[in-house]
């Protein structure tokens, strides 16, 4: 977590130190430089802006102006109906906080802001940054559409990073805007929250249905087990005959495994069951009998990666056995029910709080861990599809599916928030023009200039408390 702030303020000082430096030196060359590119740079502030895209989007709203005005009038209606519910979300959270109240279950609705490190794991960074572009960019790109399909000149269209965090931006013409009838300017200051009602709602369809599409093409499958897509680096797994990515595990102690769920009830059960004991061949177990009979020396240290003391449940010995070799085609013993034959009964030393797992993985031999079953399983990323290629890399299903997960969820945040009226958000101008038309015959300029200030107020107000209160709760 501080390696990544402190890399990203030395990344920005010297970003800074360079657009000092450069104006100073060469001004001229430079400041035409910025201008020709559209590159802008502030204190932890990186912004582009560009015309570009500027006939893309203006065919994209006047290609089928019937259809695009029919598109964003359901989108001003809907983003409307929304703002008095955002509004009571945001009261009701503002009390809970208050009067410390629970919000009703493990399934309440929580306003909570993301903060990398600290609520959100850093292997979910590269997600995290590109969903926020990615809703950013959708939403920016519905009032740009909207604003084409009025006839409203789109200026420029650009993406800024406010320290690491993305966003998107369309510059309009103010006047112009404001010239529009009522209904008209709000297609256009609703089509953000609109685009990320519909994202929201393709995402949620996608993460549902997707699991379904990878198996029904069999180009993944899922129920045989679970795939490793990733290994920490100091793990206590890794080693010449360790898991390691593509792995497939299918049973723990014979426990099997078939999903992730299956996965932690498998690891729950050899966290709480006995150490488990098996029948060992008599002569076999002989040639590795301690003599001195004592646990401290039961082995050799050049024997530590391949062997393990075991004892005897029948008599006070010890065996150094060579674990691989002991437990293939065992069977499990113990002093009520023990071995028949030549076999005798022998159960692991292990460390305080520790278990010898053996793990089964399809295609390879089994793979043999003492220590902690949650530090292990700790020390890897899993994921409930299995390649059926080597082409296609095992963390795939995971990535897009996680992508899927927080695009549905910023996506439904970012409409829910931008609803409200708060200062520069669209909910803001949403409010302003709904208020000046249903009051335009029944109240003066300065009474609606007045509701409307109040309204914002309100909506400003319950907001930044709200955050302010999750980001002292997270601190």
């Amino acid at each position: 977590m501080y390696s990544i702030v402190t890399l990203v303020f030395f990344v920005h000082a010297f970003l800074c130190l360079l657009h000092l430096g450069l104006g100073r030196l060469a001004p001229r060359c430079y400041n035409q430089f910025l201008r020709q590119s559209g590159l802008e740079l502030g204190p932890f502030l990186l912004r582009w802006r560009t015309q570009r895209f500027n006939r893309l989007l203006w065919l994209a709203g006047t290609k089928w102006p019937a259809l695009v005005r029919a598109w964003f009038s359901v989108g001003a209606v809907i983003s409307t109906l929304i703002i008095v519910p955002s509004m009571l979300l945001l009261l009701k959270l503002l009390l809970a906080h208050v009067l410390g109240a629970d919000q009703g279950g493990d399934h309440q609705i929580e306003f909570q802001p993301i903060l990398p490190g600290v609520n959100l794991p850093l292997s979910d960074l590269g997600h995290y940054l590109a969903t926020l572009l990615a809703c950013s960019v959708f939403h920016e790109v519905g009032h740009a559409t909207a604003a084409a399909g009025e006839d409203i000149p789109i200026l420029t269209f650009g993406v800024f990073a406010f320290i690491v965090l993305p966003a998107a931006f369309v510059d309009l013409p103010t006047e112009q805007l404001q010239a529009l009838a009522p209904f008209q300017q709000l297609r256009i200051f609703a089509a953000g929250v609109w685009h990320n009602i519909v994202l929201a709602a393709a995402a949620y369809l996608l993460l549902f249905s997707l699991p379904g599409v990878l198996v029904a093409s069999a180009i993944y499958t899922a129920g045989e087990g679970v795939a490793i897509y990733a290994v920490a680096p100091d793990a206590p797994v890794r080693g010449p005959t360790g898991l390691v990515v593509g792995d497939v595990v299918r049973a723990i102690n014979g426990c099997p495994v078939t999903d992730q769920t299956s996965l932690a009830q498998c690891t729950i059960k050899s966290i709480r069951d006995p150490v488990f004991s098996v029948c060992i061949n008599s002569d076999f177990a002989a040639e590795w009998k301690n003599s001195t009979g004592d646990i401290a020396s039961c082995c050799d240290p050049d024997l530590a990666n391949s062997n393990l003391c075991f004892e005897s449940l029948e008599e006070t010995s010890f065996y150094c056995l060579p674990v691989r070799l002991a437990l293939k085609d065992a069977s499990f013993c113990s002093i009520s029910a023990p071995c028949t034959g030549d076999h005798v009964c022998l159960s692991p030393k292990l460390p305080e709080g520790g278990k010898l797992l053996q793990v089964a993985r399809r295609d390879k031999m089994d793979f043999l861990y003492v220590g902690d079953p949650v530090e292990m399983f700790r020390s890897v990323s899993v994921s409930d599809y299995i390649s059926a290629t080597w082409l296609l890399p095992p963390w795939l299903p995971h990535s897009i599916l996680r992508f899927l997960y927080f695009l549905s969820s910023f996506s439904t945040a970012l409409a829910v928030l931008n609803a409200v009226p708060c200062v520069a958000l669209d909910g803001a101008h949403t409010i302003r023009v709904i208020v000046n038309a249903a009051l335009k015959t029944h109240a003066t300029v300065e009474f609606r200039a007045a509701t409307v200030a109040a309204l914002t107020l309100a909506g400003t107000l319950m907001l930044a408390t709200n955050l302010l209160l999750e980001v002292r709760k997270l601190l």
